[in-house]
């Protein structure tokens, strides 16, 4: 694939950390560069679906930390989480061009420090990804970014208006058993109402603001909460419609790993093929490294394009004579139904090989061992030669029963290996 415009820009200036990133941008020149490297901001939509499969990556796996953390020990479990999600099935993972969306901030704030501050953690997460080898799945690109001016606007265009459906009860859900504080303060010259809220449906703390410029402040308690629970939800309506809206233009499946986007879209229509897959939890030792499995899909390429198309055909013909609610249910029904028996049939029948081929070998070489000792106390034992060709058929009955034993054990190694599981089944030993 392509080398994306920023990984070049800091191989280039040989960026790798903070102090690195620190030293380029403290120099105009490299400042030019990068303005220079970036790209127009357009925006792609496709007209036709894509020859391959791809992900459109959204909150909780797009490597923003928006929603979640901007840490890099926040980031860096995204990125195992996007990858372990899409690593057997998708050939191209589409993720934010964030550098590209920090350049834009710069060009309207000119804070180097500031863009030094944002671009870091995106410069941490290229490295970890291209240490792992995932560089190899991922194409980035311009995206909406989400907006609480127009995500409703978002919503439509993506096709997701049954969001708003439950934003209602779920505001009157999070602010009558959520734990909310806040204060006023004041920036610029006018009132704000800092909050912070806590709820089970967040798997963070969310923070926020409410500006008086925006709307007159609320005053009493329940009307505070309503407030706090409604901005709150409109944040993640927000993000949910442009990650949405980037996935219809890209006209690939959505996949995110935000709890609470399920929660708004309870109404959404049948899920895809790509949906049922994205949530597939294949039995995988969390222990393998996300760098192994991406390696040993690259070098059982063959064994992996048998796997994905039967993958595909067993989740189509699914949706085709089941009615699930969910992908996640669907993806519960395949591993039940078509990948775990498959797996046990395959381990079964590789140790009874493994069992009969150690029981022939032995029995053979013990009808061997026999046999010779026999010969070598019969009378043709005054006859050398006698006792030759006899202890040598001895030898070549254990060795007949010991190939035929190994030979039976490898045809049944060859059959098994054509079993659209075996890629799953030796990832599964790795």
């Amino acid at each position: 694939m392509d080398t994306y415009w920023f990984t070049a820009w800091l191989k280039t200036h040989r960026v790798r950390d903070e102090a690195s990133l620190q030293k380029a941008l403290s120099r105009p020149r490299a400042i030019d560069s990068l303005l220079e490297s970036s790209p127009p901001p357009v925006v792609p939509v496709r007209d036709e679906p894509p020859d391959s499969i791809e992900l459109t990556g959204g909150k909780g796996i797009d490597l923003t930390g928006e929603l979640g953390c901007h840490h890099i020990d926040c980031l860096a479990k995204e990125v195992g989480g996007l990858f372990r999600h899409a690593w057997h099935y998708f050939d191209r993972i589409v993720l934010p061009d964030q550098a590209l969306f920090r350049i834009m901030e710069f060009k309207q704030h000119k804070d180097v420090k500031r863009l030094i501050q944002r671009l870091l953690p995106f410069v941490l997460v290229l490295r970890l990804i291209e240490k792992g080898g995932g560089h190899r799945l991922i194409r980035f690109e311009t995206r909406t970014p989400g907006c609480r001016q127009h995500f409703e606007e978002h919503a439509r265009n993506a096709e997701i208006d049954q969001a708003f459906t439950n934003t209602a009860s779920l505001v009157r859900e999070v602010a009558g058993s959520a734990i909310i504080s806040w204060s006023l303060g004041d920036e610029d010259g006018h009132a704000h109402l800092n909050f912070r809220l806590d709820h089970p449906a967040f798997e963070h703390s969310e923070w926020g603001s409410l500006c008086s410029l925006r709307n007159p402040l609320p005053e009493e308690e329940t009307v505070i909460r309503d407030a706090v629970a409604t901005a709150v939800v409109q944040k993640y309506l927000a993000e949910l419609s442009a990650d949405a809206l980037a996935a219809r233009r890209a006209r690939t499946a959505l996949g995110t790993t935000i709890p609470f986007y399920k929660r708004l879209l309870a109404t959404h229509p049948s899920p895809q093929i790509e949906d049922i897959a994205f949530e597939l939890a294949l039995p995988i030792s969390p222990n393998i490294s996300v760098a192994s499995l991406i390696k040993f899909r690259k070098t059982e390429g063959e064994c992996f394009e048998r796997f994905q198309a039967a993958l595909r055909t067993a989740i189509s013909e699914r949706i085709k004579t089941a009615s699930s609610p969910t992908a996640a249910v669907y993806a519960r029904e395949i591993k039940r139904d078509v990948i775990d028996p498959e797996l046990r049939r395959i381990r079964d029948r590789l140790a009874a090989s493994r069992t009969l081929a150690v029981r022939s070998a032995g029995t053979g070489l013990g009808l061997g061992a026999v046999a010779a000792t026999v010969g070598l106390f019969t009378p043709l034992n005054t006859n050398p030669i006698g006792a030759g060709l006899t202890v040598g058929g001895a030898i070549t009955m254990g060795a007949a029963s010991l190939k035929k034993a190994v030979d039976d054990h490898l045809a049944i190694r060859r059959d098994v290996s054509l079993s659209d599981m075996y890629f799953l089944w030796k990832a599964h030993q790795h």
